[in-house]
């Protein structure tokens, strides 16, 4: 009788453990770091720059026409993805990942790509003699196997990505002007897809040892004291579709000729422009990556972020471009004040002389005078 109870209890912890597998995630920041006498740490980490996995592209003429849609923009608005990104991807047990860079750019140098790396980094070096060391290391070690050879660890090195190992995830889109210079006052850039390859995802179940996944990339440029999530910060969402483990991306040139139709690549970002000048100016970059093991689930969460972006952003959008707009709603705002200012002086005034005649003990309707000293 003993021994069947067991048996039943054994039978009945089986099941009671494979749910509680299933729940287990594997975190991947949790593996073994590589392995090295210098501080590392396991982190998402964006740059801006040259482009590194298309190179072959005349970059000065793209940085020109960079440089010119830059110029021209009156403003720094855009319609903004990563605070409604951040919204859905905490709802569900969606993985996601957000990095952030300083940047000090100019017209001439914002631009014409951008790199995003998950993955083990060194934190920084004595010097540059031992910065030249350990680049000529890993270049001899593990970067010669991976999505980055040599070449390109020299040039994701050079923007400051100190990759200690292969990257998880890598990524690099291109920044595109408009083809219509001189129509609009604000100049519109956009942001097209080049490379991107996923070694491993940012966490795995137990139980579900699948490591490919549906992942979208989110962009913000904002000015160096605003809240990266801010309507008023320019960005761009990027869906790259289901990445296998291990395989390379390279994506299509996007054809943005319009002369034959007014439509441009569907694989671009929405426009967005950011006002820079000639001088210098501190802004930061933040990205937010998301991975979804399931396809249905990535597609409700891009319908929920490309839905909630449209709306009362596009009406910022559009009263921060249109002059006659702000006008107005500067006027509708002294308006307000102004109302809400002659209500407040109103009941003031009645309070005080309700009270003055309370105490005075000249009222005939005790209920009436009580009602405005309330009030």
């Amino acid at each position: 009788m003993i021994g069947r109870l067991e048996r039943m209890g054994c039978a009945l912890l089986i099941p009671l453990a494979l749910l509680a597998g299933c729940a287990t995630r594997l975190d991947r920041a949790d593996a073994a770091p590589p392995a090295t006498p210098l501080l590392t740490t396991y982190d998402t980490q964006v740059t801006i720059g040259s482009c590194v996995f298309d190179p072959t592209v005349r970059e000065a003429k793209f940085l020109a026409e960079i440089g010119t849609a830059l110029a021209s923009s009156a403003i720094t608005q855009g319609v903004n993805y990563l605070a409604r990104a951040l919204d859905e991807a905490a709802k569900a047990t969606n993985d996601r990942a957000t990095g952030a860079r300083n940047v000090e750019v100019t017209t001439a140098s914002f631009g014409p790509c951008l790199q995003v790396a998950r993955g083990w980094f060194f934190r920084g070096f004595a010097g540059r003699d031992e910065q030249a060391r350990q680049l000529e290391l890993a270049s001899r070690t593990w970067g010669r196997s991976g999505p980055l050879d040599p070449s390109k660890l020299a040039a994701l090195w050079q923007r400051r990505l100190w990759l200690a190992s292969q990257p998880d995830f890598v990524f690099e889109a291109r920044i595109l002007p408009n083809a219509l210079p001189g129509r609009s006052k604000a100049q519109l850039l956009t942001i097209a897809p080049i490379y991107a390859r996923l070694d491993a995802p940012i966490s795995k179940a137990l139980l579900r040892p699948s490591t490919a996944r549906d992942v979208a990339v989110f962009f913000a440029f904002h000015e160096a004291t605003s809240d990266p999530s801010a309507p008023s910060n320019s960005s761009g969402g990027l869906s790259l579709g289901r990445l296998e483990p291990g395989v390379d991306v390279l994506f299509a040139p996007p054809d943005s000729a319009t002369d034959d139709t007014p439509n441009r690549s569907a694989g671009e970002s929405r426009w967005f422009t950011v006002a820079l000048a000639a001088e210098k100016k501190a802004m930061t970059v933040t990205t937010l990556v998301t991975e979804h093991q399931d396809a249905s689930e990535f597609l409700a969460f891009l319908a929920d972020v490309l839905g909630g972006a449209r709306g009362p952003v596009s009406e910022a959008l559009q009263t921060a471009l249109i002059p006659s707009l702000q006008a107005q709603a500067r006027e509708d705002e002294v308006a307000k004040l102004e109302g809400l200012q002659t209500a407040y002086e109103a009941s003031l005034s009645r309070a005080l002389s309700a009270a003055t005649a309370c105490s005075s003990g000249k009222f005939t309707d005790a209920p009436d005078v009580a009602s405005d000293v309330r009030a």
